[in-house]
């Protein structure tokens, strides 16, 4: 029975779990990757989403001055709380 020596044992055991990790860090870096994407995805719709809201709020904000200023012209005077303040 001939036996390798130590060396070349040590070499591909060493080769092997090389390999291994490779294949491990590869797969780590696919999922990390795929994660990104989605992460981007969903700050993309955010931002839509954020600017949306801030063209709503300017209208109502805009709509609420209006209808101030109409009852301010209306009234003309401050009007007081009913009575059951």
């Amino acid at each position: 029975m001939t036996r390798e020596p130590q060396g070349i044992e040590t070499i591909s055991e060493n080769t092997e779990k090389l390999s291994t990790q490779m294949v491990e860090i590869e797969s780590r870096l696919a999922f990390q990757d795929n994660t990104i994407h989605e992460l981007d995805r969903v700050v993309v719709s955010q931002a839509r989403r954020i600017e949306e809201l801030e063209k709503a709020l300017k209208v109502l904000v805009k709509r609420l001055l209006s209808l101030e200023e109409a009852s301010g012209q209306a009234g003309g005077e401050d009007v007081e709380p009913p009575p059951h303040y």
